[in-house]
């Protein structure tokens, strides 16, 4: 009767810890699209959304689902922007000469990542290099 009862105690504790644990992961996988980022999806006739999604001087290309540099354009290097613009423009027509010599200010933290980390896109967005594209913070 007795090893009966620590049995069914043992059982008890498992199927209730094993319930808890799989309550939380779908609880966390049902929410992770709120952790502050969210990607646009953007109807192909809506050019604007278009523009938020990609950095300034770069396309939406649609068969590659991924933005591109504009043919004819060209970006400054890494930490450096085009002068008498915003951090974020970094690329300019190759017709019209374009100064890059102005550098991206970098703020000195105790943290991992910089602020002038991927900000060539607009404000509230950041780059995503694996897709190529500009999400929005929420």
């Amino acid at each position: 009767m007795r090893r009966r009862a620590v049995i069914f105690s043992i059982a008890t504790i498992f199927s209730v810890t094993a319930i808890i644990l799989v309550i939380s992961v779908v609880h966390e996988e049902m929410n992770k699209h709120n952790v502050g980022y969210q990607e646009l999806v953007c109807q192909e006739s809506d050019l604007e959304c278009f523009k938020l999604i990609c950095p300034q001087g770069w396309a939406w290309d649609s068969e590659k689902e991924e933005c591109a540099i504009i043919p004819g354009y060209e970006c400054c290097p890494p930490h450096q922007h085009l002068c008498g613009e915003p951090v974020y423009v970094r690329c300019y027509n190759q017709t019209q000469p374009g100064d890059c010599s102005c550098g991206v200010p970098q703020v000195q933290s105790t943290g991992m990542v910089t602020s002038g980390y991927k900000q060539i896109c607009r404000q509230d967005f950041i780059w995503v290099q694996w897709k190529k594209q500009c999400i929005r913070r929420n």
